[in-house]
């Protein structure tokens, strides 16, 4: 994906979430489609996922972008089990169990599935079968949150407990600014 295609989209966004107050989960572009994954920290409704994508066809209308013309535009919520892709999401699923499939080549179990304890800006340390693995983003192919009933009980007291030095290493990022 182009930088300047990722910043021509998040330019169309960035006041459609703001107005909806929605923050942008993730943003996936691919050969013909934008995907936007959009949350608010109590969830969303189908409502809100289509007063985001009205927003966006008001503002391509209005502006006469054919920027979307050529892509499929997909809005939705991340999910209850959510794909992990960035550090900042390993971050907000601290407590929760995820669950994580490594690289072939990083010397860890192929599939790991436990407990988020604690993540940073290079690492995230899961616990499993009452050990911590200490596992570097670069050696994941893929992760994601697996929902348990049990996690939702305890995931406040767990979250409020993490490690908040972490959080420190995470500028607070404002909807259309890109890294």
């Amino acid at each position: 994906m182009s930088d300047s295609l990722e910043h021509s989209v998040m330019n169309i966004i960035a006041p459609v979430l703001e107005k909806n107050k929605l923050s942008l989960y993730d943003l996936i572009i691919t050969k013909d489609t934008i995907k936007i994954f959009v949350d608010r920290q109590n969830g969303i409704s189908f409502e809100d996922i289509q007063n985001c994508i009205d927003g966006i066809n008001e503002i391509v209308s209005a502006d006469d972008l054919d920027l979307l013309g050529k892509y499929e535009l997909e809005v939705s919520s991340p999910g209850l089990e959510r794909v992990l892709r960035k550090p900042e999401h390993f971050l907000d699923a601290v407590g929760l169990t995820v669950s994580i499939k490594t690289k072939p080549d990083s010397n860890l179990p192929r599939r790991l599935q436990g407990v988020l304890l604690s993540s940073n800006s290079t690492y995230c340390v899961l616990e499993s079968n009452f050990n911590q693995s200490e596992i570097a983003y670069d050696s994941i192919q893929l992760a994601k949150t697996v929902f348990v009933w049990e996690d939702e009980v305890s995931r406040t007291d767990l979250k409020q407990e993490a490690n908040l030095e972490n959080r420190k290493n995470f500028s607070d990022k404002k909807v259309g600014e890109l890294k």
